[in-house]
């Protein structure tokens, strides 16, 4: 159109709490964007998109940290050209139950509704409003960084051949009682941070794993601060 001008846009990075983002239910973006800008807690990538239930980028390479932080998707899919994906983009997508990834994609993998890298080993995303998946974590080697954040209908976890349990893993798994790890040698920093008031027992094999700081620490609901280390609700199990 006429005194109009073609935008090279590249990053997707949403506009003010003015614009009209509450109200998109479906979201396409154009192939000239191949990024999707990384969020932090303080302002989500998608903190306006109230009402969001699809999204689409076709052309997409990057996907930042966190950069779909507490976005009401249901169901995602991720295209063949996505090469790098930063930590869990999907913490706090509390209706998330699956993360499908194109066939041809090179670098990542979707399993069971599950974000992996594309060996199958990594698991990068847990979707959060999914229960337990049968047998599909029996693969994996190395549990990423937030990867189960919030999964809040997640009762038990069995990971047979994991090695690596990243920060926050499993952080405000609030329904979570049951873990299993036999083959840990390291368990990050907050793994088990805000598990909410069950009982949780942690498995471990007879070899100690290195234990990050923090790690059952249960956050005070509505801060930022941690609280005392509830004893009562935490057990630790070897092998």
């Amino acid at each position: 159109m006429p005194g109009r001008r073609a935008l090279n846009v590249k990053e997707f990075a949403p506009g003010t709490d003015n614009t009209r983002e509450p109200y998109i239910v479906s979201l396409t973006l154009p192939a000239g964007v191949t990024s999707v800008k990384a969020s932090d807690y303080s302002s989500p990538t998608f903190k306006n998109f109230t009402t969001l239930t699809e999204f689409n980028a076709a052309a997409v390479e990057t996907v930042g940290n966190y950069a779909f932080y507490n976005c009401t998707l249901e169901t995602i899919d991720l295209p063949a050209s996505l090469t790098t994906i930063g930590v869990n983009p999907f913490v706090r997508c509390t209706k998330l139950t699956a993360i499908n990834v194109d066939s041809g994609n090179l670098a990542f993998q979707g399993q069971g509704g599950m974000l992996l890298d594309k060996a199958e080993t990594t698991l990068i995303t847990y979707p959060a409003a999914t229960g337990s998946i049968a047998g599909a974590l029996s693969g994996i080697i190395t549990v990423g960084n937030d990867a189960f954040y919030g999964c809040t209908a997640l009762p038990t976890v069995s990971l047979p051949v994991v090695q690596t349990v990243g920060d926050d893993a499993f952080y405000y798994c609030t329904g979570l009682t049951t873990v299993s790890l036999p083959a840990a040698t390291s368990i990050g920093r907050g793994a088990f941070c805000y598990t909410g008031s069950k009982a949780l027992t942690v498995t471990l094999g007879p070899a100690a794993p290195t234990l990050g700081a923090e790690m059952f620490m249960l956050a005070q609901p509505g801060r930022r601060r941690h609280g005392p280390l509830r004893r009562d609700r935490v057990r630790l199990d070897a092998r």
